[in-house]
């Protein structure tokens, strides 16, 4: 027997809504994250119950991060003392000393040793390479980086040859001008290859760049990226619809329950069949429409695609079946 869209809310309530922050760590200490084979990105968010997302682009030190407030917290201690760096929503700072080849081990110290208390200590990464002549360098925050500096100081005699200091630039996820004039016409196939989430993060930022609506009719939803961006938007003042298939709204991983908890309007159909739909429709003026169902599952293994264009009649006819359909659910 189907059930009515009221009958959602019998669903077990999810106490903590998901939400999504993004932290600078240096890239060094990126493959302490990772692990053997990603043994120990698997643990951190299978314990913490999180999503943790490590950007490929080298000039990029943003980690993303997925779940509740205090999983999040919960998994920030656990780096903090893993990594001997607390992750920061501040900028980072690197600089670079040159220091006396002959003074280089006071710097290690035994097996590492010293490197470790300075990094434990100054909240900073360091980093030696005994063939640069800029051979020892050093990642943190600006105030942690003074201390960094005046730690080495002690260490070689009173002080250190600062030859150089910059500002890692924050990575800002595009946006996407919804209402442009010029067309938007774009074509995303997946699976990707090698692991590439490329077109995965363009499906995303076409989402993230919503200001005003976003109106979305897929079959099911429990990709938690998908989801946190969903969620994320509305918080910001995005007016957001749902409409869902029933049964898969109370299968194992979807996250309905979570809209409903952050205050997103869902309505599901109320029929023996399914409603099989995939697209949306952000700010009125783009459509995203494709065989891809919102899961990670279609993002790194099936054989899916999706297509995103601002076509005025064609967007305009997707516009008015999902008013239908949502009066329909009423």
């Amino acid at each position: 027997e189907s059930e009515t869209p009221s009958s959602l809310f019998l669903l077990d309530p999810i106490n903590q809504t998901t939400t999504m922050k993004e932290f600078q760590i240096p890239r060094g200490l990126f493959g302490n994250i990772i692990g053997q084979r990603g043994s120990t990105i698997r643990r951190l968010q299978e314990e913490h119950n999180v999503d943790i997302n490590l950007p490929k682009e080298l000039d990029n030190y943003t980690v993303t991060v997925s779940g509740s407030d205090e999983d999040i917290q919960n998994l920030c201690e656990e780096l903090t003392t893993m990594l001997s760096f607390q992750p920061t929503a501040e900028p980072l700072v690197k600089i670079f000393y040159k220091v006396d080849p002959d003074k280089i081990g006071r710097v290690i110290g035994s097996r590492g040793s010293t490197i470790r208390k300075l990094q434990s200590e100054t909240g900073c990464f360091l980093h030696v390479d005994s063939h640069e002549e800029q051979n020892v360098s050093g990642e943190g925050t600006k105030a942690n980086i003074h201390k960094l500096t005046d730690a080495l100081a002690t260490i070689l005699d009173g002080s250190v040859d600062v030859v150089g200091e910059e500002t890692v630039n924050v990575f800002k996820t595009e946006q996407i001008d919804l209402r442009t004039d010029d067309e938007i016409a774009e074509s995303l196939f997946f699976p990707e290859a090698d692991g590439a989430d490329e077109r995965f993060g363009r499906f995303l930022t076409f989402l993230s760049s919503t200001k005003h609506t976003m109106n979305i009719c897929v079959f099911t939803i429990t990709d938690n990226r998908i989801s946190t961006t969903i969620i994320n938007a509305h918080r910001e003042g995005v007016k957001v619809r749902i409409i869902s298939d029933n049964d898969c709204a109370t299968t194992r991983g979807s996250d309905i329950q979570k809209f409903l908890d952050a205050g997103i309007e869902v309505r599901l159909d109320a029929t023996p069949y399914h409603m099989h739909h995939k697209f949306a429709i952000l700010d009125g003026a783009v459509l995203v429409n494709g065989s891809f169902n919102w899961t990670k599952g279609a993002a790194e293994d099936n054989y899916e695609n999706i297509l995103i264009s601002n076509r005025k009649k064609i967007v305009f006819d997707y516009a008015q079946e999902f008013e239908r359909l949502w009066r329909s659910l009423n």
